[in-house]
């Protein structure tokens, strides 16, 4: 994410990516939304040990410039964090926390609701016309006149804004969840209660259900779209390879929805076209959004930029145009077969 940046560039993104966390928290308190967040911190296992050294090269400079309290876990102390031996140790990052994503979401339409903002649900954007400060926008449902229009589509950007469209790769990002496991089997599986991710390029991750009685694991089962019954007996076997002592429990819910990419894995914000933008968290979307969506508000109530992520350069690639059907596929590829390559250097 940072390589290619001088040191004040990414001091500047890693300081203001941080201040993320306090603003979740001080809207969860401030609004007092229930959405069973807690600050219990992430692991972040090493597929293999090059990613063990690769991270232990990374933690001052986390903390430095980011203050992510984290510490190294080495291979050998592992068991303490979770119960499984698929990992070379890794990083533990302690400030960071996990809620959930649909009554954060809920907490944050109350809370505007209370403020006076007016809210249409189903009313899908069909065309934006003008220009800034005289804006008129076509919908499913009428029309809207507006003074500014904020673009915060992420991964699902479409043809609505064509520019911002080439710019993000929308990835599909897949979940399962087990049915209640027995209680001693569910407390041995991440006794700290942090949420796991791993250095794959193919990327896995995996929290308990906020009454931890269940696992909930995801990851990139496919790169595209594919029915969750399709994808949840990969996830099924990504999962029981982590923590084989799961493979017998049964699979109870299976969903999918997009994330978005960008092309240098920055997330962007800022204007174009007269249209202020937030988007691209690249899997980081919760915290990543907050902060900016807070700062395209400070931006449009007067401020001279929407903070260090608006950049001079929102990059594309040449013939992208927003549609990734034909190249995801031989991207995943690649990223399996260099993460196969990766194993077998160490065998």
């Amino acid at each position: 994410m940072l390589k290619g940046l001088s040191d004040e560039e990414a001091a500047a993104l890693l300081h203001e990516a941080s201040g993320a966390l306090d603003l979740i928290e001080e809207i969860i308190a401030t609004e007092r939304i229930e959405c069973h967040y807690e600050r219990t911190g992430r692991i972040v296992a090493a597929a293999v040990p090059a990613h063990y050294t690769a991270q232990k090269r990374t933690l001052h400079r986390l903390n430095h410039l980011a203050d992510a309290q984290a510490t190294m876990l080495p291979r050998e102390m592992q068991r303490e964090e979770i119960a499984s031996d698929a990992y070379c140790g890794g990083m533990i990052v302690n400030r960071t926390g996990k809620l959930h994503p649909a009554l954060y979401l809920h907490g944050l339409l109350a809370a505007a609701e209370k403020a006076g903002v007016s809210l249409h649900s189903g009313a899908g954007a069909e065309a934006i016309e003008g220009s800034r400060g005289h804006f008129e926008l076509r919908t499913t449902r009428g029309r809207v006149r507006a003074r500014e229009v904020v673009i915060a589509t992420n991964g699902h950007t479409g043809a609505l804004t064509p520019a911002l469209r080439r710019r993000v790769i929308p990835v599909a990002s897949y979940l399962i969840a087990t049915e209640p496991l027995p209680e001693d089997v569910a407390a041995s599986l991440l006794p700290k209660g942090r949420t796991l991710t791993d250095s794959r390029r193919v990327l896995r991750f995996a929290r308990m259900s906020p009454d931890g009685r269940r696992m909930l694991f995801g990851g990139r089962a496919r790169f595209t779209p594919q029915a969750p019954e399709v994808a949840a007996p990969v996830l099924h076997g990504f999962m029981s390879e982590v923590f084989p002592q799961l493979q017998g429990y049964r699979i109870t819910h299976a969903w999918f929805g997009n994330v978005a990419f960008t092309f240098d894995f920055l997330p962007h914000a800022g204007v174009r076209d007269g249209l202020h933008y937030c988007l691209g968290c690249n899997g980081s979307g919760i915290s990543m959004m907050t902060m900016l969506g807070r700062n395209v508000a400070n931006r449009i109530l007067g401020a001279e930029s929407a903070g260090a992520f608006e950049r001079p350069s929102f990059p594309t690639r040449p013939l992208y145009r927003g549609d990734p059907i034909l190249f995801l596929p031989f991207v995943g590829g690649a990223y399996k077969l260099r993460d196969w390559l990766d194993r077998i250097r160490t065998r």
